[in-house]
């Protein structure tokens, strides 16, 4: 068995360690601009798409899932499936050996995490969940 790493008199140290590497977004502003513009990224993507779809309802095209017999959040919860299966054989292949040339590993990874957004509107719609307070953080 290999001797324990640290000394009793060397946890202040250890806990400074995880402070550092562990810090509050705003005192890492490089990391805290990456994961706004993330966001941004997907807000575009978002509104992008909705266009694409039909602007008139947002969820319009989750909803048609109603006309086989399958909740909305179900259809969108299977989309996020496919695009989960697309990441891990993305990953598994390596990015640039992907088929589809226009859409990145990363372009993957934004859908999948508005995926996430909308099937929490859809089970929030279909009362299926709590709906999360607003005023949350």
């Amino acid at each position: 068995m290999g001797e324990w790493k640290y000394k009793p008199d060397d946890i202040d140290s250890v806990v400074e360690s995880y402070r550092i590497a562990f810090k509050e977004p705003d005192e890492q502003p490089q990391a805290a601009s990456r994961f706004d513009d993330l966001l941004e990224k997907m807000r575009q993507i978002h509104h992008s798409k909705r266009r694409d779809y039909g602007a008139n309802d947002p969820l319009g095209n989750f909803k048609q899932a109603i006309d086989l017999g399958v909740k909305p959040s179900l259809g969108c919860a299977i989309r996020m499936s496919d695009k989960w299966a697309r990441f891990c054989n993305l990953y598994r292949k390596g990015n640039e050996n992907r088929a589809v040339k226009d859409e990145s590993i990363i372009d993957t990874l934004l859908d999948l995490a508005n995926y996430a957004l909308l099937t929490i509107i859809l089970l929030e719609s279909e009362s299926s969940v709590p709906t999360v307070p607003e005023d949350q953080e």
